[in-house]
């Protein structure tokens, strides 16, 4: 199990967990960027009025509101 770290920002309403410094270098980015007025950490969301469990960053800019999925790739061997 990766060690989760916990990013905070003004641009934020809450703590948001991350494992990957990927993860963490675009919430900083996010945080940089003058356009970014917020960002969420969502651990669920509603679909067809179930309650699904998922870790999702959602970023607020001026041009609308974008949910954000970052994959950790690897090397193939």
């Amino acid at each position: 199990m990766q060690k989760l770290n916990l990013f905070i920002s003004h641009k934020s309403t809450r703590a948001i967990p991350f494992a990957s410094t990927v993860t963490h270098d675009f919430l900083v980015q996010s945080m940089l960027d003058g356009d970014v007025r917020r960002i969420e950490y969502r651990n669920n969301v509603v679909v067809d009025e179930r309650i699904v469990p998922v870790e999702g960053i959602i970023v607020e800019r001026f041009d609308g509101r974008y949910a954000v999925d970052i994959v950790d790739g690897g090397l193939a061997q």
